[in-house]
């Protein structure tokens, strides 16, 4: 839309049209000049319309109109510019103002020290779990540096799970573009949040926010001694070291697979280490999985039902069900079987091909919910059943190989014409399945059989 058509209509039009555009458009994208966009926002400001002002929140681009709209004072408005991208745009981002986070950490503790029980709108938690936040406030949080210097440890920990469920902190670098700076950049969060682990506090109070930190961060560190950190969440009380023993677990995160470090840890006489251990390994036998229960229970079925490759074999999946149904159910809750059956079925979807064995009629995608996502994977596994049977009918190349005699070389020639023609039919499968997003499953079998035994079995 020209930039001059569209202010026009903007400026006239009714609050509720001028808010599903703004939705729609991000606020100008398609005019291309700061300029055009900043006098656009600015003239849907001057309306002064509380619904205007909500959508320009959300999704303007033009930081210092979001400081205005921030500093109207409407917790609403407030709530929602905090939470949009906002606050991450341009070199020096106005969330970055010494007015602002200073003044959300003085509020937000007023209200704790109050008679209120709890924080109804906790602008604090809007922004730390905000995923475009600059990344120097995330690390200024994890090294407790200003603007956060000042806060209380209670209010230190409330601020760090706040930042928890940042998906920033799971989210590892695109490495598709390789940026040296860019890259040391941005794990730079990961590894400020990791040492967070040797400087929060370590108490009951604050465990379940170093737990929630722990599992949400990519398992990256330079310089953290994860070893050290994980003693130092230790407590010679039972009951404490139990809700311990979940954070050493998750602290051991940063242990590579296969490490030789890792393989020790099944070893160890700690039960936070060997569940670090269960909850990663990927090569398992029905005979470690026995092991593994009667050593450690509950513990071991918890970690189990959380890696999905307990589901991958069917010996261990079937020795793991089985596990389930025999352990004790004093309450007849019947906790781990219902545990098993979901997870089963969720990992069905997402991995179908560890199923095919036990496999009878159509697979169902429907539980995926993105159709993009469900559509690789029905053309996955109807590609996998092609190439299953090209392999079923021609065997094995190499024994086709060195054929001097003719008549050999004349079956060897028609097995080539057959692997030939079904991988042609495989591609073509592939391109003409990617134009669909229903089930063909079975018409395209019976069309891969037909074809073949049509061209060469006649």
């Amino acid at each position: 839309m020209n930039y001059l058509i569209a202010k026009y209509q903007l400026t006239n039009a009714s609050p509720e049209y001028v808010f599903n555009w703004l939705e729609k458009n991000t606020c100008g994208d398609s005019f291309g000049y700061k300029e055009d966009i900043e006098e656009l926002e600015r003239s849907l400001l001057s309306r002064k319309n509380n619904l205007i002002n909500l959508g320009l929140a959300l999704y303007g681009k033009i930081p210092a109109i979001a400081y205005e709209l921030y500093a109207l004072g409407s917790i609403e408005i407030q709530l929602a510019v905090l939470g949009s991208k906002s606050i991450g745009i341009g070199f020096r981002p106005w969330i970055i103002n010494k007015d602002v986070i200073p003044s959300l950490i003085k509020c937000e503790t007023d209200e704790l020290n109050s008679d209120s029980e709890k924080i109804q709108h906790s602008l604090l938690s809007r922004l730390l779990e905000n995923r475009h936040i600059p990344d120097q406030v995330l690390e200024s949080l994890f090294k407790r540096e200003e603007p956060f210097d000042n806060t209380s440890d209670e209010m230190w920990s409330r601020l760090l799970q706040y930042a928890s469920y940042n998906e920033r902190l799971s989210t590892p670098y695109d490495e598709t573009w390789m940026d040296g700076y860019a890259d040391f950049s941005y794990r730079a969060v990961f590894h400020a949040g990791w040492n967070v682990s040797m400087s929060l506090p370590v108490s009951m109070k604050t465990a379940d926010t170093m737990w929630v930190l722990a599992n949400s961060l990519v398992p990256e560190s330079y310089s953290l001694d994860v070893f050290e950190a994980a003693e130092r969440w230790r407590s010679d009380k039972e009951q404490e070291d139990e809700k311990y023993s979940k954070i050493r677990a998750a602290l051991l995160r940063l242990i590579k697979p296969y490490t030789s470090e890792f393989k020790e840890l099944v070893e160890s006489n700690d039960v936070g280490y060997r569940s670090s251990f269960y909850n990663r390994v990927s090569s398992i036998s029905p005979e470690h999985l026995i092991e593994w229960y009667e050593k450690d229970g509950e513990v071991f079925l918890d970690c189990a039902m959380k890696n999905k490759f307990f589901f991958k074999d069917s010996n261990v999946r079937n020795t793991l069900n089985r596990t389930c149904w025999d352990h004790p159910d004093e309450h007849a809750s019947m906790l781990y079987p219902n545990l098993f059956k979901v997870t089963e079925e969720r990992l069905m979807s997402e991995h179908p091909e560890w199923f095919k064995d036990s496999w009878s009629g159509e697979i169902s995608f429907d539980e995926i919910k993105d159709p993009d996502e469900r559509r690789e994977k029905r053309l996955e596994y109807l590609s996998s059943q092609v190439n299953n049977l090209k392999k079923a009918i021609v065997g094995d190349e190499d024994v086709y190989e060195d054929t001097p005699d003719q008549n050999e070389f004349d079956v060897r020639s028609a097995f080539t014409n057959i692997a030939v023609q079904v991988d042609l039919l495989n591609s073509q499968l592939q391109e003409f399945y990617r134009g669909n997003s229903f089930s063909w499953s079975t018409l395209l079998a019976g069309l891969v059989v037909g074809f073949i035994l049509a061209s060469y079995v006649s």
